[in-house]
């Protein structure tokens, strides 16, 4: 009986100690890295494509599959594949500080779940990754360039 009431003492103060040394986190979530200058430069320069597009948590990729995005200086956007064309414009500002890629695409195509004022989260001059807030969830659109010609 001893024993055993050792043992519910030892466990008690091995308890108390473990959670007593857990805090709740107060800390709040980094601020993404807000991405400013131009958009412009990485692509006007040859073609891309979609890596990955999830829309309203729903992977969307394939619908875009093996089209090729050329964004153009006037401010056209192209998507290609085979004999289907679908035409559209783009532009970039600066929005509250933030980077954004607007695209609005008039015909249809499935093309329309794209357009949007996207804010850039990363950008090198081969990869884009772009989010846009829809409601309460969010899309995510990343751009790769087509390094083969």
């Amino acid at each position: 009986m001893r024993t055993r009431t050792s043992t519910l003492i030892a466990l008690t103060f091995l308890f108390i100690f473990v959670f007593s040394g857990c805090k709740k986190d107060n800390s709040t979530a980094p601020t993404p890295t807000i991405i400013t200058g131009s958009i412009e430069p990485a692509l006007t320069t040859g073609t891309w494509r979609v890596g990955t597009f999830i829309d309203n948590g729903t992977d969307k990729t394939n619908n875009f599959m093996d089209f090729k995005l050329e964004f153009k200086k006037d401010g056209i956007v192209t998507a290609t594949k085979n004999d289907k064309i679908f035409t559209g414009s783009w532009w970039s500002d600066n929005q509250a500080g933030r980077l954004k890629l607007n695209m609005d695409f008039v015909n249809d195509g499935g093309f329309e779940d794209i357009t949007h004022d996207w804010t850039v989260m990363q950008q090198s001059s081969t990869q884009i990754q772009l989010s846009h807030m829809n409601g309460e969830a969010a899309d995510f659109l990343t751009l790769n360039k087509n390094l083969i010609k």
